[in-house]
């Protein structure tokens, strides 16, 4: 693969990680971090899903 199609590919991961962590968050109750740990996000990523997350739940 070329870099620009990792990047759209990563893009695509990551949009899919943050409706599966929000449909989470909302339908359990439970914290952005508790979502994170259960489901075994990891520490390198977890400051940018952090972000991401905050700022959707704020929307």
């Amino acid at each position: 693969m070329c870099n620009l199609s990792d990047g759209v590919e990563m893009r695509g991961i990551d949009k899919g990680t943050i409706q599966a962590l929000l449909g989470y968050i909302k339908k359990k109750k439970v914290s952005i971090d508790a979502a994170l740990e259960d489901h075994d996000i990891t520490a390198a990523n977890r400051e940018k899903y952090i972000v991401l997350l905050r700022e959707r739940l704020q929307s």
